[in-house]
């Protein structure tokens, strides 16, 4: 149990760390791609370029969405797996505990 316990916390963490990695590096974007826009609501009139910052911004913004969903997804998902195997270790130690007690006394 503990050792299942370790092993989840190892295998989600570096997920983690990537999916809070890529937000920052998607929020920039994502930033970025809308100052872009729209500080080049000329240009784009004017150069009918309007599809390039549009698909660049679409892109940014579902990246972003599903990265922000990773973000809150993980912990949370981390906290109902690794909470009702806390809770079964707790109670697992109290019951060897308490059979390891009884068969002393039989002995």
């Amino acid at each position: 149990m503990f050792i299942l316990y370790i092993l989840i916390g190892y295998l989600i963490n570096p997920a983690l760390r990537k999916a809070s990695r890529q937000k920052i590096v998607t929020r920039e974007r994502y930033t970025k791609g809308f100052f872009e826009s729209f500080q080049a609501i000329v240009d784009l009139k004017l150069g009918l370029s309007e599809p390039y910052f549009s698909r660049r911004f679409n892109r940014s913004t579902s990246i972003l969405r599903s990265q922000s969903l990773m973000r809150q997804f993980y912990p949370k998902y981390r906290g109902y797996l690794l909470s009702p195997f806390g809770i079964s270790m707790i109670f697992l130690i109290g019951v060897f505990h308490q059979f390891y007690l009884d068969n002393k006394k039989n002995y």
